[in-house]
């Protein structure tokens, strides 16, 4: 009977460990998927404005960034590390995580973990995303899609399965169609 403890006892309890690692990764990948559609539902309902031009809270870009920042509360100070908000480019299938690199227009943000919040100045490679460049009218081709790309670093508990893992969450939504005048309605 003891012997039959002391193989069944460490068993059950790397499955106990193995549940609250998987545990602990799924619900902050559920948080970044959570936080990135309410950076892409901001992202995608502001009239035309400029993401990445300022560094005001007028800005579309830290609007969108702090909606992010909202739902990411619960990871902790130190698990999220960046913000990518950017046009999709279809045409273009390098624009896109984790790079942006080839990605026309593209605005990155670094997180503080002082503030938990996103630092309103930009990460290298960011390309601001103007009014004037973003098409938002409901006739073809159809409205420019936004997407908003999360990272953020989970930290193991046990550290028996790792040290801990990347995670990202990503959505993409359409501008809102504007029907303003310069889409040629009325």
């Amino acid at each position: 009977m003891l012997i039959e403890a002391l193989i069944v006892i460490p068993l059950l309890m790397m499955i106990t460990l193995g549940i609250i690692e998987y545990g602990g990764a799924y619900r902050e990948d559920a948080t970044l998927a959570g936080a990135s559609r309410a950076g892409a539902r901001v992202a995608s309902a502001l009239t035309k404005t400029d993401f990445g031009v300022t560094t005001t809270a007028s800005d579309s870009g830290v609007a969108t960034a702090a909606a992010v920042a909202s739902v990411l509360q619960s990871l902790g100070s130190t698990g999220p590390q960046a913000v990518w908000i950017y046009r999709v480019e279809p045409a273009n299938a390098a624009c896109g995580p984790p790079l942006f690199t080839s990605c026309t227009y593209k605005v990155g943000y670094g997180w503080d973990s002082a503030n938990k919040r996103f630092f309103t100045n930009e990460l290298a490679g960011s390309g601001s995303w103007p009014a004037i460049k973003q098409y938002a009218c409901p006739s073809a081709p159809g409205p420019d899609q936004v997407g908003v790309w999360v990272k953020a670093n989970h930290t193991a508990v046990t550290h028996m399965f790792g040290s801990g893992r990347t995670l990202t969450g990503q959505t993409v939504m359409r501008l809102e169609p504007d029907v303003s005048s310069s889409c040629g309605t009325s």
